[in-house]
């Protein structure tokens, strides 16, 4: 199972922690194995062309460990390993493919499952084809009953096999003992006992059906439950990243490093390309790894690391009595985050009179224009604009390619809906989705391959710019640096003079223009900053 790290990997400095897996960017380490694996799933892809890759990928993930050195035995962040300490070490990386690859938990090469549930003749498997079985099967309804008692057998037999299903899914989990790096382990019953808020898909759109219909859903709790508790998601320890740190812990191998990433055709809904890298999802695996990693030292979550000394890069492009309008910085949080973080709320608050508040919000990772008020009755005013449309707001982006057999400039109307298992990660849902529309023009396509492109948003749903450039429906071409939801290593630059604070990492999306009328005195307010 161990690989070794392909050639190259020595010029690079080794890494000070362990990768923060829900947001990051690849090290050179894990990209070079990453691109390895790539390279041969491409060629499996090619010579089995009947694969599921073809149809619908599947995520991959690499971690990078060492052997031979001692558990306390550190290696420096600012230098490449010396010639002694390589001669104590030695690096390698393991592969990992989540859920099935082609019906199999068994490929050469890869790590295996934590708990094989795929044998024919394992309880699973039986289980599983009895409910099925009975899910295809015509209810036993008696034909003198009435159409109510008809009606209550339905509910009774449909619950008999939830209940069955729920059962059988408890056993499952009860076959899969975690480790982690303190040598503990759990189920993932134990894991997910305290979780709140988890939902599958499936309840998740039940839930907005029942809403729409003027059903009260108050009362119905947010996680999957039976008569003992709480059930994590279906495939929840099938991941990359679980079935990865399983395996070195089982054999004594020091993790590094790790990084997740897409092979194949992107799916129906979800946001994903072929050979780009995600972060790890946060229903099924945050509570997982957060058991799994406790001891070992990890990078601090880069999405918390807004500071003050950032926040103080926040311009003031006007104010007023009533509102100002400033130039946020890449990187600062627009309102506080539950986990913390210092915000532009809190900057505001310091070089602002009144009781400032932005109306309106921008991603973490953009840069740009944001109105804030300083006084309610403004507020009021230009909240009812923003929701009546009558803002009018022009992003400027790279995109990390130009977009194929796309017009130069047209309307992408795909709906969104946030991801239940994937926070905060939203999902297109042509079904439930809620409307989102972008106007776009490309203006330059530079011959080393990124495009610069404006983005004039119609309506504003979360991540709306970022799912419209990158969904295989939309441009199919993600935003340079965006964490989420496309490539997160190019090394893109669009300006001529670019300014000394765009960083290859930074988000590459940058509300440029808003234009508004002054919601007190009626004058008609215009604001353009560029940045690329």
């Amino acid at each position: 199972m161990l690989h070794p790290l392909p050639i190259g990997w020595e010029q690079f400095p080794a890494p000070a922690r362990f990768t923060f897996p829900f947001a990051y960017r690849p090290h050179p380490w894990a990209r070079l194995a990453a691109e390895e694996v790539i390279e041969r799933i491409h060629s499996y892809m090619e010579e089995n062309p009947d694969s599921e890759l073809n149809r619908c990928g599947k995520m991959f993930g690499v971690l990078v460990v060492r052997t031979g050195a001692s558990d306390d035995a550190k290696i420096s962040d600012s230098t490449t390993c010396d010639k002694e300490q390589r001669q104590q070490t030695r690096f390698y990386y393991l592969c990992a493919f989540s859920a099935l690859l082609d019906g199999s938990f068994q490929h050469e090469g890869f790590v295996p499952p934590v708990y094989d549930w795929s044998t024919p003749d394992g309880f699973f498997r039986k289980e599983e084809a009895e409910i099925k079985k009975s899910l295809s099967s015509v209810p036993l309804i008696k034909c003198d009953s009435t159409p109510e008692d008809q009606q209550s057998e339905l509910l009774r037999q449909k619950s008999e096999r939830r209940s069955r299903s729920r059962a059988l899914q408890r056993r499952l989990f009860e076959e899969y003992h975690l480790l982690n790096y303190l040598g503990d382990t759990a189920t993932p019953l134990e894991i997910f006992q305290e979780e709140k808020e988890l939902m599958s898909e499936e309840d998740y759109f039940e839930r907005r059906k029942m809403i729409k219909s003027g059903v009260d859903v108050s009362n119905i709790p947010f996680v999957k439950q039976d008569d003992k508790g709480t059930l994590p998601p279906s495939g929840t320890g099938d991941c990359c990243a679980p079935k990865l740190l399983q395996y070195a812990y089982q054999h004594n191998l020091q993790p590094v490093c790790m990084a997740e990433f897409w092979i194949g055709a992107p799916p129906k809904n979800d946001i994903r390309q072929d050979s780009n890298f995600y972060p790890a999802c946060t229903g099924r695996c945050k509570p997982l790894l957060k058991f799994m990693l406790a001891g070992l030292e990890v990078d601090e979550n880069p999405l918390l690391q807004s500071s003050i000394a950032l926040a103080e890069q926040t311009r003031i492009v006007y104010q007023d009595h009533w509102l100002a309008v400033v130039d946020k910085p890449s990187g600062l949080l627009t309102i506080p985050a539950k986990d913390g973080g210092y915000s532009l709320v809190k900057w505001a608050i310091k070089h602002l009179d009144g009781n400032p508040s932005p109306v309106h919000r921008l991603d973490q990772d953009t840069s740009g224009l944001v109105v804030i008020c300083k006084r309610s009755e403004a507020m009021a005013a230009l909240q009812a604009m923003f929701e009546q449309r009558k803002v009018k707001k022009h992003y400027e982006a790279v995109l990390a390619r130009a977009p194929i057999n796309k017009p130069k400039e047209g309307v992408i109307e795909l709906p969104l809906l946030k991801n239940p298992l994937d926070s905060p990660r939203q999902m297109v849902s042509f079904e439930h989705g809620k409307p989102a529309t972008t106007k776009y023009k490309i203006r330059e396509i530079r011959a080393d391959g990124p495009c610069l492109i404006d983005f004039y948003p119609i309506t504003g749903r979360t991540h709306q710019l970022r799912i419209h450039a990158a969904h295989h429906l939309g441009l199919n071409a993600p935003i340079v640096g965006d964490r989420l939801y496309g490539e997160v290593g190019q090394q893109a630059q669009f300006n001529s003079h670019p300014p000394d604070d765009i960083q290859a990492s930074n988000l590459m999306l940058h509300a440029a223009e808003i234009s508004f009328t002054h919601p007190i005195t009626g004058r008609q307010m215009y604001f353009h900053i560029p940045k690329f």
